[in-house]
């Protein structure tokens, strides 16, 4: 009972800068009062192994009955320093596993973090994966965009459209015209829609901004959609096969 709260993410550790971040473990019984932090260095050089300690430690999800997901950022050791989402699991909240890389995209669209949850049973998993795009980012113009990603198992992940935008930022001088981090989407209980809440900016990932709290709606399940180009009499959509559905087409 004294642990029914669990809460993961990241202590700077004082004097290492921008890279000496670790990772700590919280619970509480009320989700008000926590005690101390459970783990140490060696815990957290388990989970991290070499690489740097980032400091986008996501969320805890469940994975089937008898354990959990926690999504942390992997630096690689490489003059690029890429980024990668990785992936820790754990039973008891205290033991994990040494995070695996679960995804990894290009030295200009970097995946930065993912926040996940379980959708619409136990074998589907929604993930709103943050990509860094750093072209041009030494000139102020590095920006953070966001995209889907799905799994069957809570293990394996697939961007589904990598470069596909999910939730747009918006016009130039908007509050999030530059960087977007979004939170797990949610189902509203009232009417079965989708809220995802988000971070958005209005300056350059690596640049002066102000951040401020987004709301985007989509209708119920609504993860993807598709329009035809203003100029044209016709399109075509066509669903990829994959181990669960068939190739299908369709024409408006």
């Amino acid at each position: 009972s004294s642990r029914k709260w669990k809460m993961f993410g990241s202590v700077p550790i004082p004097g290492a800068g921008n890279d000496g971040n670790s990772l700590d473990v919280w619970f509480s019984a009320d989700g008000v009062h926590w005690q101390e932090p459970a783990f140490d260095s060696n815990a957290s050089r388990a989970v991290l192994g070499k690489r740097k300690g980032g400091d986008t430690h996501n969320n805890l999800y469940r994975i089937g009955n008898e354990r959990f997901g926690a999504v942390t950022r992997l630096d690689n050791f490489s003059s690029s320093n890429l980024r990668g989402v990785g992936l820790s699991t754990t039973a008891d909240f205290q033991e994990y596993t040494p995070a695996k890389q679960v995804l990894l995209g290009a030295t200009h669209n970097q995946t930065y973090g993912m926040q996940v949850v379980p959708w619409g049973g136990a074998d589907l998993y929604i993930g709103s994966v943050a990509v860094y795009d750093d072209y041009g980012a030494r000139a102020g113009y590095g920006k953070v965009y966001n995209e889907l990603a799905v799994s069957y198992d809570g293990l394996s992940w697939e961007r589904l459209l990598p470069g596909s935008v999910f939730v747009p930022h918006g016009l130039p001088g908007s509050f999030d015209s530059f960087t977007i981090y979004s939170a797990k989407p949610l189902r509203d209980p009232y009417d079965g829609s989708i809220r995802m809440y988000y971070s958005g900016g209005d300056g350059p990932h690596s640049g002066i901004r102000a951040d401020c709290l987004g709301l985007a709606h989509f209708h119920s399940d609504g993860f993807a959609g598709w329009r035809v180009q203003a100029s044209a009499t016709e399109g075509l959509v066509r669903i990829l096969p994959n181990s669960r559905y068939p190739a299908r087409t369709h024409s408006h």
